[in-house]
């Protein structure tokens, strides 16, 4: 059965303590067949026919060989509400920093968010990144973590530190604007 790690709720509740709301395991979690593949454990995806066994694989074992080799029962992404333009530019500069091959985001695999609140944006460490025809972004950003990356993606040095610091400098815009 797919559970939360502690490092993804870890960076979920960094991102919820800045809005002032509590984190939602079930933003981690998949939820039905549709759900995206990071968002599910091993046992989910053979249940859903996307592990290894079955020919439908998800994205996150078929195009990764980080990911196959790592594949456990643990979600691997997180959706994180984006209610002001503040915190849309924190992930924009996440971004922007993964593109640049910040050691901080080593872990990071896909990020679907809106830097705009109009268009809805995906960046992806192994594709070109992306215009995507799709609305349900426009309120949150998706961030998927290579799954070999299990209890690490909280640490000061990997993407838990590279979050808190871009938080911590947007502190006093995202307070005033939440």
């Amino acid at each position: 059965m797919s559970y939360v790690p502690h490092d993804l709720f870890a960076i979920q509740s960094l991102w919820h303590e800045m809005l002032g709301t509590p984190p939602r395991p079930s933003a981690i979690l998949g939820h039905g067949r549709d759900s995206d593949s990071y968002h599910c454990g091993a046992s989910a995806l053979r249940r859903w026919g996307k592990a290894p066994e079955q020919l439908a694989w998800g994205y996150s074992v078929m195009e990764s060989g980080r990911d196959r080799g790592a594949l456990t029962e643990a979600a691997s992404a997180l959706d994180l509400p984006t209610p002001t333009q503040a915190l849309r530019d924190v992930i924009s500069r996440v971004v922007w920093l993964a593109e640049r091959g910040d050691n901080r985001c080593f872990h990071l695999r896909r990020v679907c968010w809106s830097p705009d609140g109009r268009l809805v944006r995906r960046w992806d460490d192994l594709e070109p990144p992306s215009l995507l025809d799709d609305r349900q972004h426009l309120a949150f950003v998706h961030l998927a973590f290579y799954r070999d990356g299990e209890g690490l993606r909280h640490r000061s040095v990997d993407f838990g530190g590279l979050l808190a610091e871009l938080l911590a400098e947007m502190a006093p815009i995202v307070s005033r604007a939440a």
